[in-house]
């Protein structure tokens, strides 16, 4: 299954309709009088029809995307039994840095190439859940060598550990016991419904998205080679179609996940995203809370929480969203690996891997890390919540706190929006977005 080609549209609309457009010039009647549907009569001008076919998802490309996390799964359950034993329980030895920066985390990073050259994997989605969850354990075993696992107790039982050490979304604990959190049998399924409902509706949004953007290209304004700028509306247009399509990427994989444990397991989940792109407050609210909270905890984890105490806080931030950056990165070299070494047949792709270029999500990340820094030197306090209650400048804050919850949130974005292709050019060169929407119901035009 993991070996076959999702990498081009296969799929048949299972109904069609069309779509009067306009009118041609006018010429003659006699395809008309044929019955031809593009005559015009004597006299008349050739209409112009657009086809529209609907088309559903592939439940071979779920069945994929299954199937990769069950490797990644069975691969990391291994690790964790590994890491418990020779890391966990020998943590402040010599040997256990050699180990987990010897052995373990070599091997995490590499694997993912392994499987994908092993498999033949081509759909770019598959091979980016693969390397994303494998950068996620890559994390988590850097926290298990410094201690600093949240929360510390899910260590206590190999078990638990296994299941905190290869979830792709974060599971709630009790942080005095280390046990899972589950759901109350009476509500279980009314959270497994909840979770469900959340994959409906950023399903249906993410279709829509995608039957306007593909025949775009997912850009709705070209490049015509004219000069512009960061901040024309032209480019933020761009930038912001790719931001929210790719916020629901995130959201429709992450529910699944979480219904399908909420479902089979009972046990209490906490959601990727957070409507960041209408509901943030500042910048630390939608780096810290609202925008994929599974790899904020992780570097969290493994980056910020092993620093702080012996680092300046603002060179630990940029170290946060430096490894970010390089983590992202790793993402895209995974996904351009696979395409150009092992198997995608869409020519389109093979032309787009030779543009891949490496370092500008790193200086993204970098750029959000500054406004960040920008953000705390704002507050009186060193905290959180930009312009809000603890804001030096009492104006500002006035003003910021009279404006609608939306314009603030989306003035936030703006702090990144100019800046967002540096992210995005490389996920479409590698055609993420094309991949991903065979997942989901769609229109397509029928030639």
């Amino acid at each position: 299954m993991l070996s076959q080609d999702l990498d081009y549209e296969f799929r048949t609309p299972i109904a069609t309709f069309s779509i009067p457009i306009g009118f041609g010039s006018g010429g003659s009647g006699g395809n008309g009088g044929n019955g031809g549907s593009s005559g015009g009569g004597e006299g008349g001008g050739a209409s112009t029809t657009l086809h529209i076919g609907l088309v559903v998802p592939s439940i071979q490309f779920w069945m994929q995307i299954a199937q990769a996390v069950l490797i990644e799964v069975l691969v990391g359950c291994l690790a964790a039994l590994f890491i418990h034993k020779f890391v966990i329980q020998r943590r402040g030895s010599s040997s256990v840095l050699l180990i987990g920066y010897g052995a373990i985390i070599p091997f995490t990073l590499c694997i993912p190439h392994v499987i994908i050259q092993w498999l033949n994997i081509s759909n770019t989605v598959s091979m980016i859940v693969m390397g994303g969850a494998f950068i996620l354990q890559t994390l988590r075993c850097i926290a298990a060598i410094h201690g600093t696992t949240t929360p510390l107790s899910v260590e206590k039982k190999v078990f638990n550990y296994c299941i905190y050490y290869c979830s792709i979304v974060n599971l709630i604990y009790d942080t005095t016991t280390g046990e899972f959190v589950f759901t109350d049998t009476k509500y279980r399924y009314m959270e497994a419904l909840s979770k469900f409902k959340t994959f409906l509706v950023s399903s249906i949004l993410l279709g829509l998205m995608f039957s306007i953007l593909e025949p775009m290209e997912y850009k709705p304004y070209k490049d015509d080679g004219s000069d512009i700028g960061l901040f024309h509306w032209k480019h933020l247009v761009n930038n912001f179609c790719f931001a929210y399509t790719w916020h629901l990427c995130l959201l429709s994989g992450s529910s699944l996940f979480g219904f399908a444990v909420a479902l089979l397991t009972g046990i209490q989940t906490i959601d990727l995203t957070i409507n960041p792109l209408f509901g943030s407050s500042s910048p630390s609210d939608f780096w810290g809370r609202r925008w994929n909270n599974v790899v904020h905890k992780a570097l969290k984890d493994a980056v910020f929480r092993p620093m702080i105490p012996n680092v300046n806080p603002a060179l630990t931030v940029i170290a946060v969203f430096l490894c970010s950056g390089f983590l992202h990165e790793y993402i895209l070299m995974t996904a351009e690996l696979g395409l150009s070494q092992f198997g995608s047949d869409d020519v389109n792709d093979k032309q787009n891997i030779t543009n891949v270029k490496y370092g500008f999500q790193t200086i993204f990340f970098l750029w959000n890390a500054i406004i960040l820094l920008c953000e705390y030197s704002l507050s009186s306090r060193g905290r959180h919540y930009w312009m809000t209650t603890t804001t030096k400048f009492k104006f500002v804050r006035r003003i910021w706190n009279s404006l609608p919850s939306v314009v603030v949130s989306l003035l936030v974005v703006f702090t990144v929006l100019p800046l967002a292709h540096w992210f995005s050019d490389g996920m479409l060169e590698v055609s993420i977005l094309p991949h991903y929407r065979f997942g989901f119901p769609m229109f397509v035009i029928v030639e």
